[in-house]
């Protein structure tokens, strides 16, 4: 993702953020307060109708609302209409001179706040290339007037921003993630591991993720599933075949320089944190035992006090003497590239739209990496388990996942902090979930472990994106309706994306772990996604499944 894209506005120069943000707020007001808060903080240059409500009284009303990014309801009534629309809109737009990059139905919220305020505004997104301002009005009131009032939609917001669409990318004897292992570390553990949302490195500057594991039956050969444009981007516009790919044997490193710098980086700092607590803890005993010899201090609640700084020691020393064991390992096994090759392309498909038609076409962007065996067929490898820890804790993945109450039902968090991948949600699901959101309205979460961003959970759109692909090395424009995942923000708050640059590749799951997409690229105008594309498993499986005949998902571990 082109994260220093220059800025479009009305032809204002990113140079002079001053004059950027004057300029935007005196032809549009509510530029920066529409999207307050959000994830990339992109300003819309113009929204059609009336103004989003903001607080007008009390302490709040010194500071905009806090925005957020929500789904669209799968049963919303423009839901049949919107593929027409959408070849209406690009239509218009291309006539006019303005094509663009993206169309998207996206709901507004404020955060923290349960309610919807905005169930669904029609959000355009243009290149980063100056536009008047005149012009840009005129479009979007034109949208909103003629082509959704033509359609019964006069009421629906039309929203103009700048928008990019890219790809998300950025023989070691890799152990899986064991949570029996000495000390709470799985979280620095797991970049290391040859778990799903393994790191993965084609070129020096491209880094992605192997999503899954697949296997024909009866054969010994594992296959790594990931995007062409992660494992072949040198082949983007030809694709591999079996044999082809045989014949020129391009390897593929596990754990990318970027991820093996932050990995260790993040051992590091935690570390360092570590001994900070140790020392702390420390203190306090020696303070206490200090008062406990003067008479005057209840005994028991000082001895009790003791104890517990004492536990704290004992674990926090359990868990500093498991990371620096496992960064003797690391440094020790890891450290050279050549030491890190886990395979070979095995076949990758070009990318491409399916099909000519935009508003049925999905992306393909796919490859298979055979994967050495003394790297993944090792005693204790279990295949397709995703780690869902680290980012999201236990509580914060029950309520993400399971946020109408009534669902939860016979509810567990997944053993050991691994969900295992099993089967695939059909095309009927993915259109129509039979899962339900906070609200009661069908819904359906869903979950990814990537090589940046690690555990994440967010929603599937009600509506599909009109997306323009221009960025790819190689290959020529192309269009297509992009299932689209939106982030779901938990209770902590955190402005973290659902996908950045180095995900590509990740398996999207829904909270059974079942197979729903594979994540191919996102929107936005920094490394962050404001939304997440996706191909879903009902579209991509029949396709891998033409090019190796008997291929499945890497069967379940005990």
């Amino acid at each position: 993702m082109a994260a220093n894209a220059p800025s479009i506005s009305s032809g204002i120069s990113k140079a002079n953020a001053a004059a950027r943000h004057t300029s935007l707020v005196s032809n549009y007001a509510e530029a920066f307060t529409d999207t307050y808060g959000g994830i990339g903080g992109v300003p819309f240059i113009y929204k059609t109708g009336p103004a989003w409500v903001q607080p007008t009284g009390g302490p709040d009303a010194q500071w905009p609302c806090l925005r957020e990014m929500r789904p669209v309801s799968h049963s919303h009534p423009i839901n049949t209409h919107w593929t027409g629309i959408v070849k209406k809109i690009d239509a218009h737009y291309t006539k006019i001179g303005m094509p663009l990059n993206i169309v998207a139905g996206i709901a507004y919220g404020n955060q923290g706040h349960k309610e919807t305020f905005c169930k669904l505004v029609v959000v355009l997104g243009l290149p980063p290339t100056p536009f008047e301002f005149t012009n840009i009005k005129a479009a979007a009131d034109y949208v909103q007037g003629t082509i959704l009032s033509a359609t019964g939609f006069s009421d629906i917001q039309v929203a103009i921003r700048e928008w990019e669409v890219n790809p998300k990318c950025a023989g070691p004897q890799l152990p899986s993630l064991d949570r029996l292992d000495d000390g709470d570390i799985a979280e620095f553990r797991h970049p290391f591991t040859s778990n799903p949302g393994l790191a993965l490195l084609e070129r020096q500057e491209l880094e992605g993720t192997i999503g899954a594991y697949f296997q024909c039956p009866g054969d010994d050969i594992i296959f790594g599933l990931t995007c062409c444009h992660v494992a072949a981007p040198g082949h983007a516009t030809t694709g591999l075949t079996v044999e082809q790919a045989a014949a020129n044997h391009e390897a593929i490193i596990a754990i990318g320089s970027g991820a093996y710098k932050e990995g260790i980086a993040a051992i590091t700092e935690r570390i360092g944190t570590f001994k900070k607590i140790i020392q702390s803890e420390k203190d306090s005993i020696e303070w206490l035992e200090q008062r406990l010899g003067d008479g005057t201090r209840d005994f028991d609640t000082f001895v009790k006090k003791v104890r517990r700084a004492q536990e704290k020691v004992m674990t926090t020393e359990e868990d500093m003497h498991a990371l620096d064991s496992l960064n003797s390992w690391i440094t020790g096994h890891l450290t050279l590239p050549e030491q890190r090759r886990i395979g070979r392309v095995y076949c990758a498909e070009p990318i491409a739209a399916s099909t000519i038609d935009p508003t049925s076409a999905y992306t393909v962007d796919w490859a298979f990496v055979q994967l050495e065996e003394d790297a993944f067929k090792q005693p204790g490898f279990t295949g397709n388990q995703v780690y869902v820890g680290g980012r999201v804790s236990k509580e914060e993945y029950c309520n993400l996942t399971f946020p109408c109450v009534d669902d939860r039902g016979d509810y567990k968090y997944p053993p050991k902090e691994l969900l295992q991948i099993s089967g695939s949600v059909p095309e009927a699901e993915m259109l129509n979930p039979t899962q339900r959101g906070p609200d009661g309205e069908p819904g359906m979460p869903l979950i990814k472990n990537g090589r940046t961003t690690g555990t994440t959970i967010g929603w599937l759109n009600g509506l599909k994106t009109f997306t323009r692909h221009y960025a790819i090395e190689g290959v020529a424009d192309f269009t297509m309706m992009e299932t689209t995942i939106i982030l779901q923000r938990g209770r902590s708050g955190r402005r973290c994306a659902f996908s950045a640059n180095g995900d590509s590749g990740a398996a999207i799951l829904d909270r059974d772990g079942r197979f729903a997409a594979l994540l191919t690229g996102g929107g936005g105008i920094t490394d962050e996604a404001d939304i997440t594309f996706a191909t879903p498993a009902y579209q991509l499986l029949p396709r891998i499944r033409d090019a190796v005949p008997g291929v499945d998902l890497f069967p379940g571990v005990p």
